[in-house]
């Protein structure tokens, strides 16, 4: 059989095993530059090597690390510091990495993009020398406390927002509330940043018609069209399908994770299911894609992601989804931040399949979390266990079904 014959017949797992191999091969360049890394497996891509810049800098949580930065990068300043500080001199600056972010595809992928460097490491200093913590001192030192002051931590977003209203949908929300509370430098960086999206997109969406007339593959060529087609579309529009659906998660989660380290994306499985059902059941999607778009979100960012659970009455809210999921950790088998719902009405089948996984790979993943107890602890703190379970749910069962909508 001829290279191109044999592209023309790629199945799902054998480009699944393509990207993984990329994979390793961006964590051993990473680890040649910067060596033992102790923390999570970041899916950050090192940039092009001629546009890589080693710098020693103080990391998230305020430990000192060595970072890969994208040269060619010019920052503005409101500090005599050197430092920025505000959301809109933040925002202007986000936009400037946007702008300059190499672009990345994977031909045998079917999500455009990959995040290469940690906006948050250019934020030096952290924190803001005029908010004096002098008085803070001296325990610290005596305690050996590295405080976090300055640093970040996880958020959940309600991810719901942003696939129904798109990119230029949350362009007039800020609008809207721009002229409801006045001009703030808040709603000035938030533009910023989602114009920057936009360019971003659009960059990716070009490059993907570039290399598709390069292909001989026609069913690598067919993807790449594809690929442009959904991009172009994404821009400005909320996703209709399951793929584009992945995409644009793919897109804010990675935006998220390169401002500020971000890593949470919550019930993935919610948020998927009403595009998941709605191709599936007209016969465009079949479980083996969709489990091949979902590995790529786990590739490209490590964010916490939990599976099954319930709804905020206390009733099982477990879906296909949350199945499809646990598959692709198993089809990758590289480290994943995903863990199972366990709990009294929880789908014991999830603990099941999560368990064979576990011992099957031998990668200490997936991880399990007792929700019964996590939400009795919380209402200790004077929520309802209502209100303890809807933290852990999200707005994404309330995904409106548009005309030529998958939701």
């Amino acid at each position: 059989m001829s290279t191109t014959a044999a592209q023309n017949t790629l199945t799902y797992q054998s480009r699944l095993d393509h990207l993984r191999q990329s994979k390793e091969r961006h964590t051993r360049i990473k680890q040649q530059i910067i060596g033992a890394m102790d923390y999570d497996d970041w899916a950050v891509i090192p940039p092009p090597e001629e546009v890589r810049d080693v710098v020693k800098v103080m990391g998230p949580s305020g430990e000192p690390i060595t970072d890969i930065l994208i040269k060619g990068l010019e920052l503005e300043s409101n500090h005599e510091c050197g430092g920025y500080f505000g959301a809109a001199i933040a925002g202007r600056n986000y936009r400037r990495l946007l702008d300059i972010h190499p672009v990345y595809i994977d031909p045998y992928g079917s999500l455009a993009g990959g995040y290469m460097m940690s906006f948050f490491s250019t934020r030096q200093p952290h924190w803001n020398p005029d908010l004096n913590y002098d008085h803070l001192v001296p325990e610290q030192e005596k305690y050996g406390l590295v405080t976090g002051i300055g640093g970040v931590q996880h958020l959940s977003h309600d991810l719901s927002i942003g696939l129904e209203l798109g990119w230029r949908g949350l362009l007039q929300k800020i609008e809207k509330y721009r002229t409801v509370n006045g001009s703030t430098e808040l709603y000035e960086g938030l533009e910023h940043v989602i114009l920057g999206m936009q360019n971003l997109i659009r960059r990716h969406a070009e490059q993907a018609r570039r290399l598709a007339a390069e292909q001989d593959s026609e069913q690598l060529k067919q993807n790449l069209f594809e690929m442009a087609e959904i991009n172009e579309r994404l821009i400005e529009n909320p996703p209709l399908g399951f793929r584009e659906a992945c995409q644009w998660i793919l897109w804010y989660q990675m935006a998220a994770r390169m401002y500020n380290n971000s890593g949470a994306l919550g019930r993935l499985d919610l948020f998927l299911y009403p595009y998941y059902r709605r191709d599936s059941e007209a016969g465009n999607l079949s479980d083996e894609e969709a489990i091949f778009h979902i590995a790529q979100n786990l590739l490209r960012v490590s964010d916490y992601i939990q599976v099954g659970g319930y709804d905020r009455e206390g009733r099982d809210n477990s879906n296909a989804v949350s199945y499809l999921i646990l598959e692709a950790v198993d089809r990758l088998k590289i480290p994943a931040n995903v863990a199972v719902a366990v709990g009294r009405g929880i789908d014991r089948g999830l603990m099941i399949r999560g368990v064979e996984i576990l011992f099957e790979d031998k990668l200490g993943i997936p991880k399990f979390v007792g929700l019964d107890s996590l939400y009795r602890d919380y209402t200790k703190n004077g929520y309802s266990i209502e209100e303890a379970r809807a933290g852990s749910t999200t707005a994404a069962t309330g995904l409106p079904i548009r005309a030529g909508s998958t939701a």
